[in-house]
């Protein structure tokens, strides 16, 4: 994934496959399930022949059994100037800011699809409840807002950006050419995409760092419970993002067309590099640092040991709403069969902390 959405890359894909970019300027709408789409201003390409790439588009959609599908469709050939992609990555990153900020329960309902795991939703809706109180409370926790903000860029680059109903008749006026509904112009997007993959890896390197700082530096005026609520629930939402990127991981795979061994092999390092070299890592250093693991007075561990972890003092009602939320959210799955593959094992370790 890393190495398809560089500006290099995609350069090199919009040359080997178009010869050149048009006047006619468009302003379209590209819907991702949130309610506010984007907005882009495109140009036609002069593509190489019928059957070039930027004539298809493929797609995921969930077939009458409620199993993923995988699907060719025709799609306009539809580009952005390259001089127009400077400003992109700040305009994409105040996008997503503007989502974290002032309309998380609007994401909360579209950041899964109705197939997916019902924890990843339950823990995601938790943690954006527990920011937002935070809010209303005056006492924003700008580290996990960054951190919701890595998911919401991950929920756009997974999913296909398509034209709205308004854009595709537009589309359709200029090119002279009829397309199917929830299209997806394939050059635009992968343009976009690049510029938000840009600002996510600058926004994940911000993310990890900060939260090393708070792991293992001490600073008086910041409470245990606070350090641990913020460092938990930002672990909790890398963590589903982490699910998020092997399933986008998994569908580059086994559509790419590679030989099934290379397939496999890339698919296992990818594996290898969110499981073990981020999400083991900071899990060791959660437990190191709160004793999580142990018991006594040593240990801080909220969601195995309740009102008990708190030894009498007054917790901010904020932190103590969200500790109750994070342990209903326990014992309701587990109740649910071990066996369930809705289930995601890393998540279910990390919220038992034991």
């Amino acid at each position: 994934m890393i190495r398809q959405y560089t500006v290099e890359n995609t350069e090199k894909f919009i040359a080997k496959n178009a010869s050149g970019f048009g006047r006619d300027e468009m302003i379209i709408r590209l819907s991702w399930g949130y309610r506010v789409p984007l907005k882009v201003t495109v140009v036609s390409l002069s593509v190489r022949g019928s059957t070039s790439v930027f004539r298809y588009q493929s797609q995921t959609y969930v077939n009458k059994d409620g199993l993923p599908t995988f699907t060719k469709k025709k799609s306009p050939p539809l580009g952005i100037l390259p001089t127009s992609m400077h400003d992109k990555h700040e305009e994409y990153k105040r996008y997503v800011e503007q989502i974290a900020r002032h309309d998380l329960a609007q994401y909360v309902k579209i950041a899964y699809e109705p197939e997916e795991s019902d924890l990843a939703k339950r823990l995601l809706q938790t943690v954006c409840q527990f920011y937002t109180a935070g809010v209303n409370a005056g006492d924003e926790y700008e580290l996990l807002r960054e951190a919701i903000e890595i998911h919401i860029a991950c929920s756009i680059l997974e999913r296909s950006l398509i034209l709205d109903d308004e854009s595709t008749k537009l589309v359709e006026g200029r090119l002279g050419e009829e397309y199917p509904p929830d299209s997806a112009p394939r050059c635009a997007q992968r343009q976009i995409k690049v510029a938000f993959f840009m600002t996510q890896q600058d926004r994940i390197k911000e993310v990890l760092r900060e939260w090393g700082q708070l792991m293992w530096t001490s600073n008086r005026a910041t409470t245990n419970e606070r350090k641990w609520a913020i460092g938990f629930s930002v672990l909790l939402v890398l963590t589903l993002v982490m699910d998020k990127t092997l399933g986008l991981s998994w569908c580059t795979v086994k559509h790419g067309g590679k030989e099934a061994e290379m397939e496999k092999n890339e698919f296992q390092e990818r594996v290898k590099v969110t499981q073990t070299n981020l999400f083991e890592r900071c899990k060791e250093i959660l437990h190191s640092k709160f004793k999580t693991r142990k018991g006594g007075k040593e240990s801080f561990n909220p969601i195995r040991d309740g009102d008990g972890a708190w030894r009498g003092k007054v917790i901010d009602e904020t932190i103590a709403g969200f500790v109750d939320d994070i342990r209903g959210v326990v014992q309701e799955f587990d109740r649910v069969e071990p066996g369930d593959p809705k289930i995601h094992v890393r998540m279910r370790y990390l919220c038992r902390q034991k």
